[in-house]
């Protein structure tokens, strides 16, 4: 969190790239789960049977006190205040009528994301073992080296969403960087659509600090 006691008015704006590794692993869990559905027919009708899910995806720290939020776009400051967490910055976004902040979750993005908590995360272990269990997607032969081997870098480690808020009169910018604290299953899920071009990361740089922001699913 930090207070917001600058305007946005004089930005610099700047598109971030995925970084070549993180395509590379992207690619080649894409390649891996591929060949496992074409080569076992119990993994193919378990995948046949996921559908997208829609959630409600707020960091838990944004949820700990009574917030009003304004949106997590910084080029839109008329938006009104809500009681729920608003959209990131959108490229056709005309800061008119506030929408919620939700996320798709997609049968190609979320094994990959639980993929990747299972190897970097072990404190997921349980939930991953959950999402095997009651969805049947088990991937039962060896996981890539170069998948097990990858781990975040200092770009990757950097974007987040923001969204400022206002707590008892006082202006606030609330953080969350995707793959930090509670959070990284759905950053995973971000950053797999940012490979595949159905997000952007956009640097908003200012005087007084930078961010990183993943932005909302291109249409």
């Amino acid at each position: 969190m930090t207070l917001l006691s600058h305007s946005f008015r004089s930005i610099d704006i700047f598109f971030i790239a995925p970084p070549t590794d993180f395509i590379d692993t992207v690619l080649a869990l894409d390649s891996f789960l591929l060949s496992a559905l074409q080569s076992n027919a119990s993994i193919y009708s378990a995948f046949q049977e996921l559908t997208k899910t829609t959630l409600d995806s707020i960091p838990k720290t944004w949820r700990q006190f009574d917030y009003e939020y304004f949106g997590g776009s910084p080029m839109c400051n008329i938006r009104p205040a809500t009681n729920f967490v608003q959209t990131s910055f959108a490229f056709d976004d005309t800061c008119g009528q506030p929408k919620q902040m939700q996320i798709t979750i997609t049968p190609q993005s979320a094994p990959f994301a639980y993929t990747l908590l299972c190897t970097t995360n072990i404190s997921s272990l349980d939930i991953c073992d959950l999402y095997f269990i009651y969805n049947g997607l088990i991937l039962n032969t060896a996981i890539p080296e170069s998948i097990l081997a990858w781990a975040p870098n200092a770009t990757l480690n950097d974007v987040e969403i923001i969204q400022f808020a206002q707590l008892n009169s006082t202006s606030v910018i609330l953080r969350q960087h995707l793959l930090h604290n509670e959070w990284p299953f759905f950053g995973y899920v971000g950053v797999y659509e940012w490979v595949y071009d159905h997000r952007e990361v956009i640097s908003f740089e200012r005087d007084t600090g930078i961010f990183v922001v993943l932005s909302e699913p291109l249409e």
